[in-house]
């Protein structure tokens, strides 16, 4: 799954490929796995920008690799509960080369459609390195 404004409106699959287990940016990542796609699949949804990328394979398992759940739609998320963000980000000298993950709440959000989105509280890579 990825955001879909990512892609273009008629993306060729055969162009992708989708990298797990990556930590870092550069540099050597021995638990990543490449994988291709073979389809892309765009939410006909207004107000969901979200693909499905089908991977050739199905990635074998590890500690740098899990499964995530997805949402059925049916999930509440109250303002003020705790929720994981990760991510490189950019920080003062450019985009962070390891990834970052750090611990937030819910808020509640003031300039889109809650019932679209999760809104979190800002998060600066300060807080990151020192969580």
């Amino acid at each position: 799954m990825s955001d879909a404004s990512c892609f273009s409106a008629q993306p060729n699959a055969s162009q992708w490929t989708v990298i797990l287990g990556r930590l870092k940016q550069n540099g050597s990542n021995p638990n990543e796995v490449t994988l291709n796609v073979i389809n892309i699949t765009m939410s006909n949804l207004a107000g969901h920008n979200v693909a499905i990328l089908r991977l050739a394979s199905q990635p074998k398992l590890s500690n740098y690799i899990q499964p995530i759940c997805v949402d059925q739609g049916t999930s509440t998320f109250s303002t003020r509960t705790k929720c994981w963000v990760a991510g490189w980000g950019t920080g003062q000298g450019g985009a962070e080369q390891v990834l970052q993950e750090f611990q937030t709440s819910v808020v509640e959000c003031m300039n889109v459609s809650s019932s679209d989105n999760i809104c979190t509280g800002p998060v600066t890579l300060l807080q990151v390195r020192h969580s």
